[in-house]
């Protein structure tokens, strides 16, 4: 009776709900175009919310750990928000006197480019028509003549000759475009 049973039910196929069927090559490119879509015209929502996800799971074992000393929650929040804030604005500040610090040796980094610049010519002179730079230089030269050829451009100084070029307005005289403003004076 066993084995009968073991018979019929090896015999009788088990119904398998059909798969759906795959999605068309449209379909699939629909709902691409829709998700980035969303993610781009959201993103001014979507990054900031991003970024305080981040910000949430790094700064709460902090937060945690502070509350674990009695401080309490909102405490323990206020102190890490403030001590964030504190590390940004250190940060910004060492940055900003970097760039001030930039600014003030840029003459003297501009002067110093100048110079090497000036040394490479002289080397480049007193070598002949054999120095490498000179040769380099000839070479970049060929090149460009070459692909002006190919595409017909030509550089805006071939075409224009310098005298034809126009003046620059005076200081604090009016703009050329007719409106109002006056050119800056320094």
């Amino acid at each position: 009776m066993a084995e009968d049973t073991a018979r019929r039910l090896q015999a009788r196929p088990i119904p398998v709900p059909k798969a759906a069927p795959p999605a068309s090559t449209q379909t699939t490119l629909l709902v691409i175009a829709l998700v980035v879509a969303t993610l781009y015209l959201g993103s001014d929502i979507l990054v900031p919310i991003a970024l305080a996800v981040l910000l949430t799971f790094v700064l709460a074992p902090i937060v945690s750990r502070l509350e674990r000393l009695r401080l309490g929650r909102v405490p323990s929040v206020l102190a890490v928000v403030v001590l964030v804030f504190a590390g940004i604005a250190g940060f910004g500040m060492v940055v900003g006197g970097q760039i001030a610090d930039l600014a003030n040796n840029l003459p003297s980094y501009q002067k110093n480019v100048h110079d090497k610049l000036d040394s490479l010519r002289s080397r480049a002179t007193s070598a002949g028509s054999g120095g490498v730079v000179q040769q380099a230089t000839e070479a970049f030269r060929d090149l460009k003549q070459g692909l002006e050829q190919v595409t017909g451009d030509t550089p805006p100084a071939a075409t224009a000759p310098a005298s034809a070029l126009p003046a620059p307005a005076p200081r604090g005289s009016r703009c050329r475009c007719g409106s109002s403003r006056t050119a800056p004076t320094r």
